[in-house]
């Protein structure tokens, strides 16, 4: 496993190579093959642009069949902190070329962090899709994190940050699975 965090004044942990090949291809599949709910950004900046950005909620979800799939993304946790997280949420995004997402924050406080775990089995660095941090004031890019096969990605909640379209040419949707977490205090 590999882990390097790209800024040392932010909270965001990068980990590469933690999930056997197998289970990340069944991750995939079920990106691949799972219902998505249609969602509209509005961007309200006065030109009416909307952009469509597709999701499927899978915690808390009484239909969600998959429960392995969280399993194998949060046992990368105890491998290297031993802080407890309490999973609030979880969902799926399908992002293709049209797909335009604004920059954002996941969390009002500290305590809460963001897992986020790139589904794809491959991925071009020309195919765009980045996950861009910026920093406190929002002016500055200070990560870039390209959406390799099976990386994860931790960050603070509080971290503003958004997703770089899919470059036209790109043949593959980006799949991220986002898990809101939260620091367990009763811990």
């Amino acid at each position: 496993m590999k882990i390097f965090q790209p800024h040392p004044n932010y909270d965001i942990k990068v980990f590469d190579d933690f999930l056997p090949y197998s289970v990340i291809m069944g991750i995939h599949d079920y990106c691949e093959t799972a219902d998505y709910t249609k969602n509209n950004i509005d961007f309200n900046e006065g030109n009416n642009f909307r952009s469509v950005k597709w999701s499927k909620l899978i915690v808390p979800n009484e239909n969600f069949d998959r429960p392995d799939i969280i399993d194998n993304i949060l046992s990368l946790l105890p491998q290297f902190t031993s802080t407890k997280y309490k999973l609030n949420r979880a969902y799926i995004n399908n992002s293709n070329f049209s797909t335009v997402d604004k920059m954002h924050v996941d969390a009002p406080n500290n305590n809460e962090y963001t897992l986020l775990y790139y589904a794809n089995i491959k991925w071009d660095i020309n195919w765009g899709g980045e996950t861009l941090f910026y920093d406190n004031s929002a002016k500055e890019i200070i990560a870039s994190i390209i959406p390799k096969p099976g990386r994860v990605v931790l960050f603070q909640g509080t971290i503003p940050h958004s997703a770089r379209p899919v470059q036209i040419h790109c043949p593959e949707d980006r799949y991220t699975i986002a898990l809101k977490l939260k620091i367990d205090s009763n811990e």
